[in-house]
């Protein structure tokens, strides 16, 4: 069976819309982007704990990644590390960091990286941004499904007045 004939058959079965199956093909792949970014995610995650075990407190991370799902994606994002306060009662401050127009970060965007975290971001930034990129995608298909779903509604109401206003005969 073909995948278009297994998928008429769960609409039928199920009675989902088109909306409904995009909807789900949307989520499951947001999935898979979101998986690939977290496994990313944890491997600066891995290096910045190494450094921490390793280094003095001056070597260590003044970055963190974040990934977050998002109603039709996912959010790949950098964040600034601040702390505030006198030593015996310190504040985290996080503060997002800019990215710009493009899916990747501009290595100026990190002026307070240390040395190793420029390296693991720079190898980072390579492949999250094709994963921002698709993650854009889905979101934009998103927005496409409901003006599809939108437009099948309003002509399926549009032929049902149609309808009722013909004469029986």
């Amino acid at each position: 069976m073909e995948l278009h004939e297994e998928m008429d058959a769960l609409r039928e079965r199920s009675g989902a819309s088109f909306r409904d199956l995009l909807s789900a093909v949307i989520a499951s792949e947001a999935k898979r982007v979101e998986a690939e970014a977290q496994a990313l995610a944890e491997e600066f995650y891995k290096e910045s704990a190494d450094v921490r075990a390793t280094m003095p407190p001056s070597q260590h991370a003044r970055y963190s990644v974040r990934v977050e799902r998002r109603a039709a994606g996912v959010s790949i994002r950098w964040i600034l590390i601040r702390f505030f306060g006198p030593k015996t009662d310190r504040k985290r401050f996080d503060k997002t960091v800019p990215r710009g127009g493009g899916a990747t970060y501009p290595m100026t965007s990190f002026t307070e990286a240390q040395s190793w975290e420029r390296a693991v971001i720079s190898s980072l930034e390579k492949w999250f941004g094709p994963l921002r990129s698709r993650s854009k995608m889905l979101a934009q298909i998103s927005v496409l499904g409901a003006n599809y779903q939108q437009t099948e509604e309003k002509a399926r109401r549009d032929r049902e007045e149609f309808d009722a206003s013909l004469p029986d005969f």
